[in-house]
């Protein structure tokens, strides 16, 4: 996981100045902080806090007051309300 986690963060710096948002709906009072990559089709709930050092892949569904820093989430996975994934991938 650690070695993972390090690789997205080398290639989430080096692209930083690009905001890679594909997401299909961001919640009101949601925020994302920079590097993050999140991919076409996710749907993010309300008052999030997204980053920095993340990567959401498509399909996710991400639920209200989440707080996601230093991680993965993959495909068409689900993160319920109200958790908080720091230094994880999620499958």
């Amino acid at each position: 996981v650690d070695d993972l986690l390090l690789l997205n963060n080398y290639f989430l710096a080096a692209e930083a100045q690009r905001a890679d948002f594909n997401a299909d709906a961001i919640g009101i009072g949601t925020e994302i902080v920079m590097p993050a990559q999140i991919g076409e089709g996710v749907v993010i709930g309300r008052d999030c806090v997204l980053g920095p050092n993340v990567s959401i892949e498509a399909g996710c569904s991400i639920g209200d007051r989440v707080h996601i820093e230093n991680a993965i989430v993959l495909r068409n996975a689900e993160i319920p309300t109200d958790s908080r994934v720091v230094h994880q991938v999620v499958a």
